[in-house]
């Protein structure tokens, strides 16, 4: 069996082009987390697990496909509401948690 190895800033890319985000600052806001602390996570290689399968269980994204890229992005396309009414659903926190 062959390891596969998980890269942070490759889930970030693809959290980021499912969800339409276009920026590491959206995506900071769709975990709830400050800027700062996704780019820290990109630079450790730090995945958070528990905080990825939250967000594509909310947002009904396929979670074998954030974290390695195989597959189809969403579950189901047809009975899920539309990408462009996913980015319109997460909500733009103010207040950040420290690092989650």
């Amino acid at each position: 069996m062959t390891q596969m190895i998980l890269s942070m800033s490759d889930i970030i890319c693809r959290l980021k082009q499912v969800c339409l985000l276009k920026t590491d600052a959206e995506c900071a806001r769709f975990f709830g987390i400050h800027p700062s602390t996704l780019a820290n996570w990109k630079t450790r290689n730090t995945i958070r697990y528990a905080v990825i399968v939250q967000k594509c269980g909310e947002r009904g994204l396929n979670l074998h496909y954030i974290l390695t890229g195989e597959g189809e992005p969403l579950f189901d396309t047809l009975s899920r509401q539309s990408i462009t009414d996913r980015k319109r659903s997460i909500p733009l926190q103010k207040t950040f948690s420290s690092s989650v």
